[in-house]
Order: C-alpha cells, then structure tokens, then sequence
C-alpha cells in the first residue's frame, strides 16, 4: 500500500489541533489533519470566553497582555482568509456576589497591572435587566470567539485543501513508528512527525504516560433570551454569553468525578438558579451540553516532543483557556518544529514533565 507522506500529521481538530494546523500552513508545511468528528467535544461547544481576570480570587489570567495580543492578530488573519467573524471584542462586567468578593477586588486595585483591566462603574447598565446590590466592574478588553464556527470553517479549508480526513485513531494499533517518519496505513498516510491535540482523550494516551491530567467535566446550556440585547458578556457566579442566532450560552459547571460527558440534571439547575440571581429576563432553554476539558494537574498547557520517540508530540492541557492561549503555544510550537527555535519553558513537556 502506497502511502501520502506529509510533513506533519496532527491528531484532533478542536481548539488546539486547528490553530497548530493553520500555523503549519503559514509555514508552508504540507500536514494532514485527522479528526473522529464526535458530535460533541469541549471545543465543539465551548463559548470562546478571552477574560482578563477570572475565578473567585481574581486573578489576572495567566500572561494576559501578551496572549491576548497574539490571538486578536492570528484570529483576524483567519477572517481575514475566510471571509468570516470570528473574534468579538465584547467587554465584560462582573457582578460582585458577595461582600468578600468586593473588598477583595478593593486590595487587587493597588496593583496597577490590575487597574489596567478594570473600570469602574459598569457603563450603560440596564437596572430593568440586571439585579446589582453590590456593584461589580467592568472589563474592557474581553473578547470572545466563536469557536464552533471557527472550527467549522477551518475543517472545510482544510478538506478542499485535501489536508483533513475523517478517520478514529487507536494509538496503540493504528500508529506505526519507524527510524525517521510515523506510518498510519489505515488512513494511507506517513510523515515526518505526528502531534497529537486530543484533548481529554489524550490522558488515556500511552505514548505519554508521564502526563498529570486533572480533567473536569463542564455543562453549558444554550438559551433563547428575547428581551436581552446586551451583546457584553457577563459574569456572576455563572457567565452569559451572546451567540450566533440570537442565542446566549450560560455555563459552565466544574465537576471532577462524572466524566462521561453527559449532561444532568443538577447541572442544568445549578446554572438556572445562578441566572436569575442577576438576570431579570425570561429565558428559555434550547440546548443543554457537556464535555470535558482537558487540563493538567498544575493548569498550564504543554507542548513539546516525546523524549524517546523524536517523531511524535504533543499540545494540550489549554483547559477553558483554549481561545486565549492556543494562538500562542502554536506559534511557540510551529516555531520550534519549523525552525528549531527553543518552546518557551513555562510550556516545554519535558520541563514539566519529564520522562
């Protein structure tokens, strides 16, 4: 059997297996994309959040600035490409949920790398819509892509390119190693290098036992809000988010025991009661979903190459940071492949994870 060699072949089209894909191709490598096409993976339904300050401690997302800079350049050259929206600069306002909340936010206020990010107070807040006892802040520079249609868009450039095929790999049958290229006779192809972007799939993953997952399973809940035209997102407890069609997203759940990406019951209910904690509207609720996201023990991502087997890699961990980060760790990565420049150390596999 004659086999189609390319340059690099990448295992997973979410987040992290497209943007390494799109870098790939501006480095004019020739790749081949593999995907099993589940119907439903946390990038498939994630909502794309880029926020500069997150969780209960407040704290500024990890390398913010400089993340967020790479991803709005890389997210417009691929509208740019498609002809498609893809990146919104929403803004966000956080509503305070407590009293500790707010004094907390009053002591984060004496650094100015978190004033930087913050205004007071929320501009245009609609007091018919949003209930506020405690006030809250705004977040200017949030931003949100719409990732199932970047996604979408991105698997059909690749298959008229003939760089994607619809193929289930098993790593420990389908994967053939040689002295210098990997062989996967099942989908007719070979290459220099295979990087593997599975996500959670990839904690179950042999050539990378040294990994320490901590995945959570997250549920998200799509919603037709007729009355609401606030197009920022929000956050209280829970987040709001606009979507394509008129439609919000509200999530997430974190839960670490049932990972069997299936949506519940509680899970539905607990994003329902945190909702109308804030939001005065009606809603209803057309969609209900759940995936599980694909972070390490200390959650940060990782990229780099397996130690012993120079021709395979790996890029994963991105967690609910996926639209922030992927542009970055690609860049990093399709760097690093393509030229030999070092994967910085806060990110190399074999710095954090050593064989």
């Amino acid at each position: 059997m004659q086999l189609r060699h390319f340059d690099t072949i990448i295992i997973g089209q979410g987040l992290a297996g497209t943007t390494l894909a799109w870098h790939l191709l501006q480095r004019k490598q020739n790749i081949l994309v593999i995907d099993q096409q589940e119907a439903v993976t946390c990038s498939g339904i994630a909502a794309g959040l880029v926020t500069p300050i997150t969780g209960m401690r407040l704290v500024i997302s990890w390398r913010f600035p400089e993340l967020q800079r790479i991803a709005e350049q890389f997210y417009r050259k691929i509208e740019q490409k498609t002809a498609s929206a893809l990146y919104h600069q929403r803004g966000m306002f956080r509503l305070f949920s407590d009293e500790a909340e707010q004094q907390r936010f009053t002591k984060k206020l004496k650094t100015q790398a978190f004033r930087d990010l913050v205004q007071q107070p929320i501009s245009k807040f609609d007091q018919t819509v949003f209930s506020s006892l405690l006030g809250g802040f705004e977040m200017p520079a949030a931003c949100q892509l719409y990732v199932s249609r970047y996604l979408d868009i991105s698997r059909n450039l690749f298959q008229d390119r003939q760089n994607y095929q619809h193929a289930a790999i098993n790593t420990n049958e389908d994967i053939i190693l040689t002295e210098y290229e990997v062989k996967i006779p099942k989908c007719r192809a070979s290459a220099s290098r295979l990087i593997f972007c599975r996500g959670a799939e990839d904690r179950n993953n042999s050539w990378f036992p040294q990994l320490k997952f901590k995945p959570a399973q997250g549920e998200i809940l799509t919603l037709e809000i007729p009355d609401l035209h606030e197009q920022r997102l929000i956050n209280h407890k829970s987040w709001l988010a606009p979507m394509p069609e008129n439609k919000f997203a509200a999530g997430s759940t974190y839960e670490w025991d049932q990972l069997d990406s299936q949506p519940t019951e509680k899970g539905k209910q607990q994003i329902i009661s945190q909702l109308k904690q804030f939001l005065h509207c009606p809603f209803k609720v057309i969609a209900h979903r759940a995936a599980i996201r694909p972070a390490l023990q200390d959650q940060k991502p990782i990229i780099g190459m397996h130690p012993q087997f120079k021709q395979l890699g790996i890029m994963n961990g991105l967690g609910s940071k996926g639209s922030l980060q992927a542009p970055w760790l690609a860049e990093n990565f399709a760097n690093h492949l393509c030229g030999g420049e070092p994967i910085d150390s806060e990110v190399d596999l074999n710095r954090r994870y050593p064989a």
